[in-house]
């Protein structure tokens, strides 16, 4: 069963499961009991059961519950570390280099080549865009000359595709309770990072963000949703993710103007919230030309 989207209530937890299971609600607890042995995922609990949404703690309550039937294997997927009395954590590393191609090339009909490994890479080895990138090749029986060419097409359906995918993957986070709490901080602070391929110290992160009160505060909250990750001191993001985030900005004036002023922007207090400005409502789709912008803007 499927969380992302969910109303957030006990009421609305109670009427997905029943669908998912194929019962009328008031017969869902029953059903639970008697059926066969059942397997049941609940994919996406990161927003159902934030700590700060009304009824997280009965949410939770009945997935304890439905957990503790001896024939059901309740399973539940989360960016957080829900507590749920009486379930075992299990960590889902980002698979091998060698693992990820594994996985893509038993997905889609490419033979493997040193062309495609590189693409590969460029994902991060992150298991959705994987299965999502090799799923669209297949679908489109796209051999590698035609899968190369699409990879390149910003407008193409490979892009187009992926970002809508990543799109209903990642938007219903920021209907998190806690995420709303932090307002436009955080998509400032996530397009920020998005911009810097190599990431960004934490060191940095005040003189960065001289505009934005309590920044380390949000910091913690993305690493915690892993839209952001720590790595020796750095701040980073999955390119699944920066692709996403940089697609979605919005830039009122043109490219020129903010090499030109990105500077200025830069030494200014408040100048990444300036610089961000100037990038939204363009959608970036050229990393290249991003990490060009960038390093000139920052020098």
């Amino acid at each position: 069963m499927c969380c992302d989207g969910l109303e957030n209530s006990l009421q609305g937890f109670i009427w997905r499961l029943s669908g998912a299971i194929h019962v009328d609600e008031t017969h869902l607890e029953s059903r639970l009991r008697s059926s066969p042995p059942l397997i049941l995922l609940l994919d996406g609990v990161d927003y159902t059961l934030d700590p700060l949404s009304p009824e997280a703690e009965e949410i939770c309550a009945r997935i304890e519950e439905f957990g503790s039937y001896e024939h059901v294997c309740l399973i539940t997927t989360s960016r957080m570390y829900p507590e749920i009395h009486g379930f075992h954590r299990v960590e889902v590393p980002t698979p091998t280099e060698s693992g990820a191609r594994d996985i893509f090339y038993s997905l889609c009909n490419l033979a493997r080549s040193p062309t495609v490994d590189t693409l590969i890479a460029k994902l991060d080895f992150h298991p959705f865009s994987i299965a999502l990138f090799a799923r669209t090749i297949r679908e489109n029986s796209w051999d590698e000359q035609e899968m190369l060419k699409m990879w390149d097409d910003p407008k193409g359906v490979l892009k187009t595709t992926y970002y809508e995918m990543l799109k209903n993957s990642i938007e219903p986070v920021f209907c998190s309770p806690r995420i709303k709490q932090l307002g436009a901080a955080a998509r400032d602070v996530l397009e920020a990072i998005a911009a810097y391929p190599s990431g960004i110290g934490e060191d940095q992160l005040e003189g960065i963000f001289r505009g934005t009160g309590g920044v380390r505060e949000v910091v913690d909250v993305l690493c915690r949703f892993s839209l952001v990750h720590r790595q020796n001191g750095v701040l980073k993001m999955l390119s699944p993710l920066q692709f996403y985030f940089l697609e979605s900005m919005i830039v009122y004036a043109e490219t020129e103007e903010v090499i030109k002023w990105g500077p200025d922007c830069m030494a200014a207090p408040g100048g990444m919230s300036l610089l961000l400005d100037l990038f939204r409502g363009w959608r970036m789709t050229n990393f290249s030309s991003v990490n060009l912008l960038y390093s000139r803007a920052t020098t």
